[in-house]
């Protein structure tokens, strides 16, 4: 196949999922239906009887009643929602970028390729395949197997077959590794192993995510020191001061995200997410990668190949932060914030020590300095990345080492979210609540784990979750879920006590504020649930129809 259609293949594949990536992150981000995913709108009647005539018997007068019913809507709490069919297709992904990668990897120097192979081994082991049962319970075969299977192949193409093109690469390592991975899933006595396989996959594009957001740890300052230094190429303006206010006002917002992941200070925006970071890491990161792969002699392969890799990084990325979202695995979604933030702040920070040194009397002068970014004159490239990586570990000192934290309550959610789906309920509340008592900062886990005790007749297991819940880490579906199970028991006021002391914690809470205007009614305090619901009803719709069904039983009473 000639190197002008396999480049175009392989673009074509490339651009496919990076596509795809984009527009599931895009979604996930702006999506106005993943933030309460598990609530839901409920009904329920109440019964009023209205006057429809008289019967007069003599000098008697009998009123005529007829019952007319009052419809009410509150919030239910359900369980989360799953999608295998989401699953399987993220583990397919997973799949075919694993292949690619690895048919990218083959075409490495030989220590990096050694690094490359030995990470690969890292993340197939973190990826408990061992869960599979094959030879045994917790049997490492499934591992070995596979370890085989995509590095055997890997490393006679690195050795021994140079000349052999990529996708014939690609070809024999999607037989191999796909092969292997039907056949796991065929001889595997658990329930569902296409669907634990799926799941698992989670382990290893979170790995290749992380390896990438580390590998363009100063992208977006030096993305933008190139578009700046091109912008102002032929007109000679002193780019050093233009630079420093750009470097001084997003290593500035670096360290306010740092503190408000300290929990020092708050946002003063909604809605913002350091997840948001990722896209013009991506997009400034390709200026930047592509100038040091045309300056920097001594690479890791080829400057197609390490496109290649980069671009896979960003997919990945991208494809994560959609599964980790869809799957509700907050733990995972912090962890992978953290890292965006520690990496950007230490290696950021770094670059512009870097950049003062080497090239600001260059760009004093107003000169380009993006042709030269990556020939430094006196502080080597490398000096960057260790200080870089020491600024990152004092970083997760500082922060008191939380990530840790993340690691281990994502690993259990992810165990947990394969059990659950096929319906082995103690197997996963036992998981979830683990996941929830290393880091709970957790919703779904803890959530779960009542609603799962309560559908294994265990009641009270699971309204001490819920009390436990709003003791140490208050979240509003945990309270709505309380107080529903508390009225089914005909304890309306405890019922009215947790909803009221919700507001505490979630102040003007639209969920809290509706349903705890409709319990008012039953404890005959109807003036406060009209005003509860008047406030609400400006732009809500339900509170205004609850306010119309309040009033009229009020003035009946």
């Amino acid at each position: 196949m000639p190197n002008s259609t396999t480049n175009f293949l392989a673009k074509l594949l490339l651009s496919l999922f990076l596509g795809f990536g984009v527009i599931l992150a895009c979604y996930t981000f702006f999506s106005t239906s993943i933030s309460n995913p598990n609530l839901v709108v409920g009904a329920f009647v109440d019964r009023l009887a209205v006057p429809f005539s008289t019967l007069d018997i003599g000098s008697f007068t009998i009123p005529i009643q007829v019952d007319h019913f009052l419809v009410f809507q509150n919030y239910q709490v359900v369980p989360y929602p799953f999608s295998s069919i989401q699953s399987l297709l993220f583990g397919g992904f997973i799949l075919i970028l694993s292949i690619s990668l690895l048919a990218t990897l083959s075409q490495f120097k030989k220590f990096p390729f050694v690094g490359a192979g030995i990470g690969w081994i890292l993340l197939l082991t973190l990826a408990n395949l061992n869960g599979l049962n094959i030879g045994g319970a917790s049997s490492n075969f499934p591992l070995l197997l596979l370890i085989t299977a995509t590095l055997l192949p890997t490393v006679y193409f690195h050795v021994w077959g140079t000349q052999i093109s990529f996708w014939v690469r690609w070809a024999v390592l999607a037989s191999t590794t796909g092969g292997t991975v039907f056949l796991l899933g065929y001889f595997s006595p658990i329930l569902r192993p296409d669907l634990y396989l799926a799941e698992q996959s989670l382990i290893i594009s979170l790995g290749l995510s992380i390896a990438w957001i580390f590998w363009q740890g100063h992208a977006v300052l030096s993305g933008l020191l190139v578009l700046v230094s091109k912008a102002n190429a032929g007109v000679r303006a002193k780019t050093s001061i233009q630079f420093s206010g750009i470097a001084f006002l997003y290593l500035g917002l670096l360290f306010y995200l740092l503190l408000h992941l300290k929990g020092e200070v708050s946002l003063p925006f909604e809605g913002f997410s350091i997840l948001y970071l990722v896209f013009p890491l991506g997009v400034l990161g390709w200026f930047s990668t592509r100038e040091k792969l045309a300056q920097q002699d001594d690479l890791a392969s080829t400057s197609p190949n390490l496109q290649g890799v980069y671009l896979l990084g960003f997919t990945s990325t991208l494809w994560t932060i959609w599964k980790l979202a869809l799957s509700h695995n907050q733990a995972g979604e912090e962890l992978i914030k953290h890292l965006i933030l520690y990496s950007q702040l230490g290696f950021s920070l770094f670059f512009f020590i870097y950049l003062g040194i080497n090239f600001f009397p260059l760009m004093h002068q107003g000169k380009p300095v993006h042709p030269v970014l990556y020939k430094p004159f006196i502080l080597p490239y490398y000096h960057l990345r260790i200080g870089g990586t020491i600024a990152v570990m004092v970083i997760i000192t500082y922060l008191e080492a939380i990530i840790a934290s993340h690691i281990s309550s994502l690993t259990s959610n992810i165990v947990g979210d394969y059990y659950y789906q096929t319906n082995q309920k103690l197997e996963a509340s036992i998981l979830y609540e683990n996941s929830w008592d290393r880091y709970r900062y957790n919703p779904k886990a803890k959530n779960l784990t009542a609603q799962l005790l309560f559908e294994l007749n265990q009641p009270s297991l699971a309204k001490e979750h819920l009390e436990e819940s709003f003791d140490l880490a208050p979240q509003v579906d945990n309270i709505l879920f309380l107080s529903e199970r508390l009225q089914r028991e005909n304890k309306p006021f405890e019922a009215v006590f947790y909803l009221e002391n919700g507001l505490k914690f979630f102040p003007k809470n639209h969920y809290l504020s509706q349903n705890l205007a409709l319990l008012y009614t039953l404890v005959k305090k109807d003036e406060e649930a009209l005003a509860l619901l008047a406030d609400l009803s400006k732009d809500n719709p339900l509170a205004s129809s609850n306010w119309l069904a309040v009033l009229s039983k009020s003035e009946k009473k």
